[in-house]
């Protein structure tokens, strides 16, 4: 579609087109794609891009968009490219419209068909000796584009399809804008050229996690896409964190993909976590902490938000991308749960993972579920929480799970190591018995049958 519409507008049809998708799927590549296919084509090319901390800036994507080829031309070519009614832009790109973000009367629109007739200069006639030049327009995150300037980019898209000019935009869909309406009507101008970059398939990730990881075996490159959801900004990110890493691609580290967090992708997150309302921000934390799949009731509890209020964020967190839509509520990317989590401070988070265990036994969760916690938050001689422990140790040794009954009898140890208990010490000497120690695997075994060492171990604490 991309050589259809700039073959078109080379000869006098212009158009729109509309990318739209979350982050990380292309759009911005593909905006670069076009702007090279353009430029080889002999096509002039203007670029800006929205940013959340500008929208407030009236018209500063628009000058964005002219201010290079503005001060490239010099002053005394300038009277071209202002002929006409472009004459009304002239104040705004000589620097001497005013700030103010108010307009008096008509000097918004005058200002915005001046753009446009600016534009079509550029396009008509793109230099002093009249040569015509037809123009690409990209312009990236549109959602954050300020109010002036998207009136403007969807008067151009009005006006475009007599003219030498393509206007490319790119959106996150779900993403707050400062004008939805102006938005929704670019987005309508595009007609049938409204571009959805989608998600990779399994079959598309492991091309490419092959393309960096040759002997990588289709359980790893399914545990890429389960961890990336076919997401291309992540996945090339998590390869990348694994070359760092040295980290070869078999089990051992698909099993602990999803706790990775790539540099890139916390700098991509942070930022977007820092602009959200407070609601959002303790929802997507609540969720981090309690893991995939949480209910939304111990959401709102573990957030302090009545559940009408931890609804309407979890809602907001999913249009835009960032969870699934309804409940249980659970992160698109496991990746991004990672990311997430990571921005809570250590003592936070620990905090966090404390309160989140009372919740769930407060609700007569599981105790393996409420010990997860436990081992995630600091000692608090809390006497409950060494048998939430105890619990969980002794469901883990029943199952043959030894290793996580170690890390389950250690931590119930850190709980209350003043007052360890001689059982306890003989639960944790057991679960750390070679597998093969003629020894039955149970709360009874620390009778006569019982090796003198372990027996020991359980008098010294007496």
């Amino acid at each position: 579609m991309l050589k259809t519409r700039l073959s078109e507008a080379r000869n006098g049809e212009g158009g729109v087109i509309f990318i739209e998708a979350p982050v990380g799927h292309g759009k911005s590549r593909l905006l670069t794609i076009a702007g090279d296919l353009a430029r080889k084509s002999g096509m002039q090319v203007l670029g800006a891009q929205g940013a959340e901390l500008e929208r407030d800036f009236p018209f500063g994507v628009a000058i964005q968009l002219f201010e290079p080829r503005w001060l490239a031309i010099g002053e005394h070519t300038r009277e071209w490219l202002l002929e006409g009614p472009a004459r009304w832009a002239g104040d705004l790109l000589s620097g001497s419209f005013p700030d103010s973000g108010t307009f008096a009367g008509d000097q918004g629109y005058a200002t915005i068909h001046g753009l446009f007739w600016v534009a079509c200069n550029l396009a008509t006639h793109s230099t002093a000796d009249k040569q015509r030049k037809p123009l690409v327009v990209l312009v990236d995150d549109a959602h954050w584009a300020d109010p002036p300037s998207l009136r403007f980019l969807t008067y151009l898209a009005e006006r475009v399809a007599e003219l030498p000019i393509l206007l490319i935009l790119t959106a996150r869909d779900g993403e707050p804008t400062s004008d939805r309406r102006t938005l929704a009507s670019l987005r309508s101008a595009a007609e049938d050229a409204v571009l959805v970059p989608s998600s990779l398939t399994p079959s598309g990730v492991a091309t490419i996690v092959r393309s960096e990881f040759p002997d990588a075996e289709q359980v790893f490159c399914d545990t890429c896409h389960r961890t990336t959801n076919g997401n291309p900004f992540l996945l090339v990110e998590l390869l990348t964190q694994l070359r760092v890493q040295g980290l070869p691609p078999d089990d051992a580290t698909a099993a602990c993909l999803a706790d990775l967090a790539p540099e890139s992708v916390l700098n991509s997150i942070v930022p977007r976590l820092e602009a959200m309302p407070d609601e959002l921000r303790e929802v997507a934390s609540a969720v981090a902490v309690l893991g995939d799949g949480a209910p939304l009731r111990q959401v709102a509890l573990l957030a302090r938000l009545d559940i009408e209020t931890a609804a309407r964020a979890a809602d907001a967190l999913a249009a835009i991308q960032l969870l699934h839509p309804g409940a249980p509520l659970s992160f698109v990317h496991p990746l991004v749960r990672a990311a997430v989590k990571a921005t809570i401070s250590p003592f936070e988070r620990g905090r966090a993972h404390r309160r989140a265990a009372e919740i769930l036994s407060a609700e007569g969760g599981p105790e393996e579920q409420t010990a997860i916690h436990l081992l995630e938050a600091a000692p608090e001689a809390d006497s409950n929480a060494v048998e939430v422990l105890r619990a969980a140790g002794r469901k883990a040794l029943a199952s043959g799970a030894a290793d996580s009954a170690v890390r389950m009898f250690e931590r119930a140890l850190s709980e209350l190591p003043d007052a360890a208990q001689p059982e306890l010490i003989a639960e944790l000497a057991e679960a750390e018995l070679p597998p093969d120690y003629p020894i039955a695997r149970s709360r009874d075994s620390m009778k006569p049958s019982a090796p003198p060492e372990i027996a020991a171990a359980g008098r010294s604490w007496r």
